[in-house]
């Protein structure tokens, strides 16, 4: 299990692969396709699970020579310390790439919805059945205070 600054790290970044020496100018983030590859969700949440712990922190900020000596798992945990506000980022980009077609998913339901409220409201069947109901209501409820309810013409 590869090592960090003499100690062992978690076994849940030991399989990660290193990542490349970041430019000294890196190049914007491009905004997300809006029908991304399923698989960029289960790369950002497993992103998000390897950040380092507070532990592993402490133990990063201790090591004062770089990345060089480090094992990979531990100099890509190095790198992302690196990196201000990264679970925030990880997190918002994660958001970002859901939302649009959890949206676009909740859209197509409300149309559904609309178009079902818009067939009931035309349909004369419909009308006809309710008012038997409203007729069958009235002659149960009669001899009572409830009868003679009026309903839409």
């Amino acid at each position: 299990m590869p090592r960090c600054c003499g100690r062992r790290t978690s076994p849940r970044c030991s399989n990660h692969t290193p990542i490349p020496n970041p430019s000294p100018n890196p190049t914007p983030i491009p905004k997300p396709n809006p029908y991304p590859n399923p698989s960029l969700y289960q790369d950002i949440a497993a992103l998000l699970t390897c950040l380092p712990t507070a532990e592993e922190e402490e133990v990063l900020a201790a090591h004062s020579t770089g990345p060089a000596d480090l094992a990979p798992a531990d100099e890509f945990q190095w790198r992302l310390r690196a990196v201000p506000r990264c679970e925030a980022r990880l997190a918002s980009f994660l958001t970002t790439v859901t939302l649009e077609p959890q949206a676009r998913a909740v859209g197509r339901q409300l149309e559904t919805i609309s178009a079902a409220c818009a067939q009931m409201a035309s349909s004369s069947g419909l009308q006809l059945v309710l008012a038997q109901v409203l007729l069958l209501g009235n002659a149960m409820n009669a001899d009572t205070a409830r009868g003679n309810a009026v309903g839409y013409p």
